[in-house]
């Protein structure tokens, strides 16, 4: 499995539940999170300064069989490429766009149009057996019990999220000047 932002409290999640699973793991992050992140079990890429695609084919040759990803759809075409026949994508973000100027749907809206088109090529059987899918929070039974099953595994230590930052409610804004900056590695922790 993929995991890119492995460095964010999603991917480092992620990346701990792989390990949980026995799921072999490729993991993106800065060069500077690497160290923070060795212990979660993930092979690491620093997307930096490594050709991403070029490193994960060296270590996945067939490819993945899944990708998750929540940088966007500049990220969205390079990560299609990288699965193994069968293989799923998901997108669960765009946090390479978080700087552009425009609307704010505008990457989502890209986002739908690159999996729509990949949804018609596996219906005309072209796409390997490759699926693509974003990921949203719904209010149904199944995210209640994964969401749960996750509480539960927190509550018993298997899962330990990795904290970055703990600041006063007060400094709210100067904690998203951290987390935007990508300095921090984890999840920035606002306490009241």
């Amino acid at each position: 499995m993929l995991v890119h932002g492995a460095g964010g409290g999603v991917g480092s999640t992620l990346l701990q539940l792989c390990r949980l699973a026995g799921v072999r793991a490729i993991g993106t992050a800065s060069g500077h999170r690497h160290e923070r992140l060795a212990g979660l079990g993930a092979e690491l890429v620093d997307h930096r300064t490594e050709d991403v695609g070029r490193r994960v084919r060296e270590l996945a040759p067939s490819g993945v069989d899944a990708v998750f990803d929540p940088l966007g759809p500049d990220s969205l075409t390079r990560s299609w490429e990288l699965l193994a026949p069968g293989g799923r994508l998901i997108s669960y973000g765009s946090a390479g766009t978080l700087d552009d100027a425009g609307s704010w749907w505008k990457p989502y809206a890209d986002v739908a149009l690159r999996i729509a088109r990949w949804e018609a090529l596996r219906l005309l059987g072209r796409a390997g057996g490759r699926r693509a899918r974003m990921y949203y929070v719904r209010a149904d039974g199944r995210y209640r019990d994964d969401l749960a099953g996750l509480l539960r595994m927190l509550a018993d230590g298997e899962l330990h999220p990795l904290i970055s930052h703990r600041l006063p409610l007060r400094d709210a804004a100067r904690a998203l000047d951290l987390h935007r900056s990508g300095k921090s590695t984890g999840k920035i922790v606002l306490l009241p």
